[in-house]
C-alpha cells in the first residue's frame, strides 16, 4: 500500500498584522469614502491581525494590553479581540465570533453590534463556520461608534515611542495618561 503525504503551502508573504491604513489599502478598495473615513477612525488605537485567510481579520488594540480573565481555578489574563471583519467580494461584514483562546477573548459589545446590525444581507463563512452581517454607510457609523466606546486610546508611552516613527500631530484621538 502506497503512503502519500501532502504538504499544505503557506503564505509567508501574508501580512499578519495590519494597521488601519494596510487594511484600507489592501482590502477596502471598494469601500464608500464615508466607509473609509469611518474605519480611519479607529487609527491609531486599533490594528487587525489575520492568521491563514487573508480575508477574516480581527480588531484588536494597536498595544495589546492584557486584562484579568477568570479562568478555571485561577486567573488569566487576556487581550480583548473588538470584532472580526470580514472581506468578501469587496463587501465588510461583521461577524458573531471573534478569535478566543488561551491570550484573547471577545469584548462583550461585540454581540451587542452584531445584534443591532440588520440580518438582511447575511455571509455564512463554511471555512470557519460563523456568520457575517453586512457594514455599509447606513450602519458603519454605529460599529464604528460602539468600537470606540470600549477599546481605549492609546498610551502616552506608546504615543510617545510612535512619535519617533512618524508624525503624530493628527493623531485626534485622546490619549489615556500612564
Amino acid at each position: 500500500m502506497e503512503r502519500r503525504v501532502y504538504f499544505v503551502k503557506k503564505n509567508y508573504k501574508m501580512k499578519k498584522t495590519l494597521s488601519i491604513k494596510q487594511f484600507i489599502s489592501e482590502l477596502g478598495g471598494d469601500f464608500t469614502e464615508h466607509m473609509k473615513k469611518r474605519i480611519m477612525n479607529l487609527w491609531p488605537r486599533c490594528v487587525l491581525t489575520r492568521d491563514n485567510d487573508r480575508n477574516v481579520l480581527d480588531l484588536k488594540h494597536v498595544e495589546h494590553t492584557k486584562y484579568d480573565c477568570a479562568k478555571g481555578k485561577g486567573k488569566a489574563k487576556k487581550e480583548y479581540v473588538y470584532g472580526q471583519l470580514l472581506i468578501n467580494e469587496g463587501q465588510l461584514y461583521f461577524s458573531n465570533v471573534c478569535e478566543e483562546d488561551d491570550k484573547t477573548m471577545k469584548a462583550s459589545m461585540v454581540d451587542t453590534i452584531y445584534d443591532s446590525l440588520s440580518s438582511d444581507d447575511m455571509y455564512y463563512y463554511d471555512e470557519g463556520d460563523f456568520l457575517a452581517k453586512r457594514v455599509d454607510d447606513s450602519n458603519i457609523d454605529n460599529v464604528i461608534d460602539n468600537i470606540m466606546r470600549v477599546c481605549p486610546p492609546m498610551s502616552k508611552k506608546h504615543l510617545k515611542i510612535i512619535s519617533r516613527y512618524c508624525d503624530v500631530d493628527d493623531f485626534n484621538h485622546e490619549v489615556i495618561p500612564l
